[in-house]
């Protein structure tokens, strides 16, 4: 192992900063996923033998995080807030030590592409004081990140970080429908949550609450799985959507929920095809009823559409048995993919 792959922790004598450099054997859109995604933020980030619970996970631009590590009656907990995420490479935060209300660092992470898929980290963590600075080096902070890196490495190196390719894709395709979902709910109107949706007797609150109820309930029941306190959508619909998301985004990222098979009504599955089978799909067309409750952009992506069309077209009469979609809407023998399904659903394009 040369010295650029390990952990450089510097500090600077002119301003109270840290500055932290590494190279990592994986490519930069890896080491951002490592660093974003709540399932695999947790596998490594903090010293050996501390657990890690992610408590809430908003990475965005304007979102917020806040976690504990854990080891017997020791614990740490930690929040911040997202001042910019911009893929592939750039993450600003603020880092708090909830025991030490008066600190806060603002960390800049800049990951920077190298020849041979290698990444290049640097990252700084600026405080008020070299005081403060230095009593935040002495308390262990250094000791964290270099064996925090250290399983980093070791997750990087490891099986793709979905699990296998199957989960890999399901996992990848619910983060592109789930990031549009999100969009949408962040940019309602707060005047208009209580208008009506395309759905009969639902407001657009209602949309949201739809997914945050039944989702966490029907893997609950079938794979055990208790999902974090989701605040009601009713009141609270941003919140609801984000806990929920945070939620499904830990299982499928992780290889042992994701991978795990279990008896349902669909027959033997596993969590990640299950998921891609009814979940993914209900949130890509709500999208739709949210943005034209709402007045949003109603446009839905045309690869997830089109693959969605292909896969229940052929179920056309167990889905209308099921009682779970209206009558099918007669639309135009030229409609686009998007009518199309919309209509396939029972909702007027």
């Amino acid at each position: 192992m040369s010295d650029a792959n390990e952990t450089q922790i510097t500090t600077d004598p002119r301003v109270p900063l840290v500055r932290i450099t590494r190279e990592f054997d994986a490519p930069v859109g890896k080491v951002f996923r490592a660093h974003t995604d709540p399932a695999l933020v947790a596998r490594w980030m903090g010293p050996h033998g501390m657990e890690m619970e992610i408590e809430h996970w908003d990475c965005r631009t304007g979102g917020s995080w806040r976690f504990r590590h854990h080891r017997g009656d020791e614990e740490y907990r930690f929040r911040g807030c997202f001042h910019e995420v911009r893929p592939p490479g750039l993450i600003v935060q603020t880092f708090s030590f909830e025991a030490e209300p008066d600190f806060v660092a603002l960390e800049r992470l800049v990951l920077a592409d190298l020849p041979g898929g290698r990444t290049r980290l640097v990252g700084t963590s600026l405080v008020e004081s070299f005081e403060a600075r230095d009593a935040f080096v002495a308390s262990g902070f250094d000791q964290g990140v270099r064996e925090g890196h250290e399983r980093l490495a070791a997750l990087l190196a490891g099986a793709p970080t979905g699990g296998d390719a199957v989960s890999d894709e399901v996992y990848a395709r619910y983060r592109r429908v789930a990031d549009a979902f999100g969009a949408r709910v962040d940019a309602v109107p707060e005047s208009a949550w209580d208008d009506p949706s395309p759905c009969e007797g639902w407001r657009a609150r209602d949309v949201v609450a739809h997914l945050t109820e039944w989702i966490p309930s029907f893997f609950a029941a079938h794979w055990g799985l208790a999902a974090p306190a989701i605040p009601p959508a009713t009141e609270a619909p941003r919140e609801a959507w984000h806990a929920l998301d945070a939620f499904a985004r830990r299982c499928l990222g992780t290889p042992e929920i994701a991978g795990a098979e279990r008896d349902t009504p669909m027959g033997r599955t596993t969590f990640a095809a299950a998921f891609d089978t009814i979940a993914t799909g209900d949130v890509l067309v709500h999208t739709w009823d949210l943005a034209r409750a709402t007045g949003l952009d109603d446009r839905l992506d045309p690869d997830e559409v089109r693959a969605m069309l292909a896969g229940i077209e052929p179920m056309d009469a167990a889905l209308r048995a099921s009682g779970h979609f209206a009558p099918r809407v007669p639309v135009a023998a030229d409609a686009d993919d998007q009518t199309r399904l919309i209509a396939f659903t029972g909702r007027r394009p």
